[in-house]
């Protein structure tokens, strides 16, 4: 790690904290990650759209204090997803059992803070954590391994059936002045033949400039079924950066969604390795930036054994001097022959001082696949606009509701109901606030 990066404030006042967990393996483990972190700048290719050395340089992030914990009431729980769920939640990054519900969940479900595992029994998650995600090349995961402290673990058991989700909710919370910074690790275990559905909702308390940067990794045995919904409607002030990787067994399916309002800077990375025969991931999302938002996906599916099948769909609305970013690769190996991958982008451009930048693309190293990428980026079509105006609806209902379903048609790729539902209702709420702001201004 250059010198220059251990004086970055959100390192340097991180610098001489407590960290749970003394193995000699967990100390190497976040060494390497604090080594291999370097702050992407312009020409970092992976990074080029979506500028943050600025904002790391000259915002001095300190670690989240120990209090200050919000009442469950204070908790905005109309900004997360409304689907019912076992509730677990993390303030600031740091897992808090009150505001949980453990008390009902099913046998074939263990849950346990990242904290207490590292302090009880560190050996036992020792081949589990940090081996997924590759440092190189995901700085802000490599910052996460240097820093993390607590997070969650969650096991589902093999042949489970798990009918109600599990809803992880995290706050971000800044209850004084300093902007402030937190690193959750979230690893789940999904056992061969199991079914689940994860559920994720980011929101903020108050309003205070934070950051939230967050890994996730995920294992999915063979045969598994798993459904992986998020929502990130952090406050406007806060910086959103999120790396998760996934590794698919053979013929388990893996189902995503990542749907975006908040944050002035968000960035989802996801990696997904079909490591399988006849694995399958179906990775979808959806985006609406404003003025002052700026909003970046960036994608890889790894199809490494054969008969793999890969879909992906994401679509982003964009207003003001919004901006947003797609980059997505679908990588298929030698031997992953038989292989099924198809990418699509579609922006929707509502202002003229609206941008996007999108990057599909393809490597492929087998023979027998059937592969496609494409991205589009638009306005709205004068066409639909005066069918629905010559239909008594106002401009502002027409823009409305062109725009509702432009992103309701991606939503109903989520194939639990209640998920489905309850998205939509807030893109219909995102709308609602966006004509208000129209007004105001």
């Amino acid at each position: 790690m250059a010198e220059a990066v251990t004086e970055l404030p959100i390192v340097a006042n991180a610098r001489g904290l407590p960290a749970p967990g003394g193995a000699p393996w967990l100390a190497d483990l976040r060494g390497r990650g604090l080594d291999a972190f370097e702050l992407p700048g312009r020409k970092t290719e992976a990074w080029k759209y979506t500028r943050i050395d600025a904002l790391m340089k000259k915002t001095a992030f300190v670690p989240p204090p120990l209090i200050d914990e919000p009442a469950s009431s204070d908790i905005p729980c109309h900004l997360a997803l409304g689907a019912e769920g076992h509730r677990l939640v993390l303030v600031n990054g740091r897992f808090s059992p009150e505001l949980s519900d453990l008390d009902a969940l099913p046998r074939s479900v263990t849950v346990q803070s990242l904290a207490s595992a590292l302090e009880s029994d560190p050996q036992a998650i020792a081949p589990h954590l940090g081996n997924l995600q590759p440092l190189e090349g995901y700085p802000f995961a490599a910052l996460n391994t240097g820093l993390m402290g607590d997070g969650l673990i969650i096991r589902i058991k093999d042949g489970a059936l798990v009918e109600t989700p599990l809803h992880v909710i995290s706050v971000a919370h800044a209850p004084g002045e300093a902007p402030v910074a937190f690193h959750p690790r979230l690893l789940v275990m999904v056992g061969k033949g199991a079914v689940a559905t994860l559920l994720e909702s980011h929101v903020g308390v108050d309003g205070g400039e934070t950051l939230s940067n967050g890994v996730t990794e995920i294992s999915i045995g063979a045969d598994a079924v798993f459904h992986h919904y998020k929502v990130q409607n952090e406050s406007l002030k806060a910086t959103h950066l999120a790396a998760a990787q996934v590794v698919v067994g053979a013929k388990a399916v893996y189902e995503a969604f990542a749907l975006s309002f908040g944050a002035r800077l968000s960035r989802h990375d996801i990696r997904v390795c079909l490591d399988g025969e006849g694995a399958e991931a179906r990775v979808n999302g959806a985006y609406a930036a404003d003025t002052g938002q700026h909003m970046d996906t960036s994608s890889y599916i790894d199809h490494a054994l054969p008969h793999g099948t890969s879909a992906q769909t994401y679509k982003g609305v964009v207003d003001g001097s919004g901006r947003g970013v797609f980059q997505g690769r679908i990588n298929v190996a030698r031997a992953a022959q038989g292989t099924s991958g198809n990418q699509l982008h579609k922006a929707l451009l509502l202002s003229n001082k609206a941008e996007v930048d999108a990057k599909p693309e393809l490597t492929i190293f087998a023979d027998d696949v059937q592969c496609s990428h494409g991205a589009t980026c638009g306005q709205l079509d004068d066409d639909h606009m005066f069918f629905l105006r010559a239909r008594g609806l106002t401009e502002d209902e027409a823009r409305g509701l062109l725009i509702e379903g432009f992103l309701d048609d991606v939503i109903d790729l989520v194939s639990a109901p209640a998920v489905q539902a309850s998205m939509k209702d807030m893109v219909h709420a995102w709308l609602i606030d966006r004509s208000g702001r129209k007004e105001a201004a």
